[in-house]
């Protein structure tokens, strides 16, 4: 099985916060700054997807994450694009509410697929 960490964050300018998050796995990171560049690289042997864009909002920066990274993020893609489930932008960190897109995102896959595997680092299922 292959894990990709799924990362938002703001104002990177270099590659610096795979190192300060001590990244051991491949990773998308999705970066909201005043640039959009999608870039490819290899850290430490892993494959790093850095998505970088001109927005803000937490809900839009985890959609882009998660349409634009690879099969598998923290959930099945497909599965996830197949039901219609995005993190709601009425909840972020600029919006109107200010935090539980998290929490709604979990619930969305959770009423629409019936079906959700916890998993920890270590591959052991839960």
């Amino acid at each position: 099985m292959t894990i990709e960490v799924l990362i938002a964050t703001m104002d990177q300018e270099d590659h610096s916060l795979l190192e300060k998050m001590n990244i051991q796995s491949n990773a998308i990171v999705g970066n909201q700054c005043g640039r959009n560049e999608v870039e490819e690289i290899e850290y430490e042997g892993h494959k790093i997807k850095f998505l970088s864009f001109n927005e803000r909002g937490v809900g839009l920066n985890r959609n882009n994450a998660l349409r634009l990274g690879a099969a598998r993020v923290a959930f099945k893609r497909q599965s996830v694009t197949k039901h219609g489930i995005s993190f709601n932008f009425h909840f972020d960190g600029v919006a109107e509410y200010s935090t539980g897109e998290d929490t709604l995102f979990l619930a969305g896959c959770l009423r629409k697929t019936k079906n959700c595997c916890c998993t920890d680092i270590s591959g052991s299922a839960n």
